[in-house]
């Protein structure tokens, strides 16, 4: 982990704006946004706000993304090339 990632616990936070109710401990790699009760506008909410908050433009294809872990690789990926 690099100090500029986004961790599973800030990204709960993010998703309990939109109403999901995620325990960062109980997400793996098969949990969806789906899942936890994020529809696509939620999702979009959420890349809105990491983009706004840290300064990062996420993927174009990042609403595509279904699964939690992915989602939040993806998000570090696009922080530590910012950070560089």
């Amino acid at each position: 982990m690099n100090d500029t990632d986004m961790t599973a616990a800030e990204l709960a936070g993010l998703l309990a704006a939109t109403g999901a109710t995620i325990d960062p401990d109980g997400v793996d790699d098969t949990t969806t946004f789906d899942s936890v009760g994020v529809d696509s506008l939620g999702l979009l909410g959420v890349i809105t706000a990491i983009e706004r908050g840290r300064g990062v433009a996420l993927p174009d294809d990042a609403q595509q993304i279904e699964t939690l872990t992915v989602f939040l690789a993806v998000v570090n990926d696009s922080l530590r090339k910012v950070a560089l």
